[in-house]
């Protein structure tokens, strides 16, 4: 009978976790919109299709993120950009917080539905 008790418990703990887990990342697609809209929308596009206001004047001009290559690639890598730059992309470090690139990746990977 502990057994099942524990069983149980331990369902009812993990249930309760993985369902808050889309709460937290829903929040945060709004503060996520917000920040891109400031930081990314310039060069990306308000719709994240590559073509901000600035767009024409980089080479090679910034990538959509709706399109099946930038879907593909991992979150993981995502984040390493926006941190550490790369090309026309200016590094965020120190601009924002992990949590932010968080947000912003969470509201661009929104673009893409």
């Amino acid at each position: 009978m502990k057994s099942l008790t524990k069983l149980v418990s331990l369902i009812t703990t993990l249930s309760i976790f993985f369902l808050t887990i889309p709460l937290a990342i829903a929040a945060d697609v709004a503060r996520g919109k917000a920040i891109y809209n400031e930081k990314c929308a310039l060069c990306h596009g308000r719709m994240g299709k590559g073509d901000g206001p600035v767009a024409d004047s980089l080479k090679p001009r910034p990538p959509s993120f709706i399109s099946k290559e930038m879907i593909a690639h991992p979150d993981a890598r995502h984040k390493a950009v926006m941190m550490e730059g790369r090309g026309n992309m200016p590094s965020f470090q120190g601009q924002l917080s992990e949590e932010e690139i968080e947000d912003v990746l969470a509201y661009t990977r929104t673009l893409a539905k």
